[in-house]
């Protein structure tokens, strides 16, 4: 499958933006991810797109999938996806090793 033309002007207006990012909380369908609003600092540092997937990877080996992605908004301070038909979140779970047994994710 091709890789639709949203996820390939998201990929390009991330990386386009990387200078300008600073980081911050994330919210999933409204919610905070990690706890109480900006309780965990994400800053992201690669991006990709294969087939509709989005891949946007975080400096603490986290990775944010996003299937379909639609309508972003990417500027100097913010960061948006409004519309994806599935997202999933993987991390390490914090303060331990970096192993597969260590490995959380959510998804929606």
């Amino acid at each position: 499958m091709e890789i639709g033309p949203e996820a390939e002007q998201i990929v390009s207006r991330i990386k386009a933006a990387f200078p300008h990012f600073k980081g911050g909380g994330l919210w999933f369908w409204g919610v905070w991810s990690g706890g109480l609003p900006c309780e965990n600092f994400h800053k992201i540092v690669d991006c990709d797109a294969r087939d509709e997937v989005l891949n946007i990877q975080f400096d603490q080996g986290e990775s944010l999938y996003l299937w379909s992605p639609l309508q972003a908004e990417i500027d100097h301070q913010t960061f948006r996806i409004h519309n994806a038909v599935r997202v999933r979140w993987e991390w390490f779970y914090y303060g331990c090793p970096k192993t597969d047994q260590n490995r959380c994710f959510h998804q929606d």
